[in-house]
């Protein structure tokens, strides 16, 4: 199914709400609040309420109208994995349209309560870069990344806390 059908869309700049909710506003919200943001992860409707309102920030920036963002929201899903004994919560984006757009975020929560906040990015040439963030707003890169799989995700962020 078009995630698009029937929604108006989306207008020049409105198309880095994308990497904007990835790599701003997601991001931003994991590291001020990780306890809500591990807490509203674990089950579907918090999941659903986080991200409405973190999409809801970047839907004011772009002007995306009620709308899209409806159709938008409708893109997202979030599963539970494990990277050795921490919880890893992985939010499946919409499709990326442009490099450096996430097909997914991947919340590490540790044992202290802080988090861990990884991406799987559309590399400019062919396949992914694997790539985070850290607390204070450092950009990381990996390097190449796994096919976009969930399971393929997390064994790589798995691989990286060991290394």
């Amino acid at each position: 199914m078009n995630m698009w059908s029937g929604a108006p869309p989306l207008r020049g700049n409105q198309q880095r709400w994308h990497y904007h909710f990835a790599h701003v506003a997601m991001r931003a919200f994991a590291f001020a609040e990780p306890d809500i943001t591990v807490f509203s992860l674990t089950d579907a409707k918090g999941s659903q309420r986080l991200i409405g309102a973190v999409l809801s920030q970047v839907a004011e920036f772009y002007e995306l109208d009620e709308q899209q963002v409806r159709s938008l929201a409708r893109g997202f899903t979030v599963t539970v994995r494990r990277a050795d004994d921490l919880p890893v919560y992985v939010i499946s984006m919409p499709p990326p349209q442009n490099a450096t757009d996430c097909y997914f975020v991947g919340i590490v929560s540790l044992h202290d309560g802080g988090v861990e906040y990884f991406t799987l990015e559309r590399s400019i040439m062919d396949g992914t870069m694997l790539c985070g963030w850290s607390a204070d707003g450092a950009h990381l890169n990996y390097g190449s990344g796994p096919n976009p799989d969930v399971d393929a995700f997390v064994a790589r962020i798995t691989e990286i806390r060991h290394a």
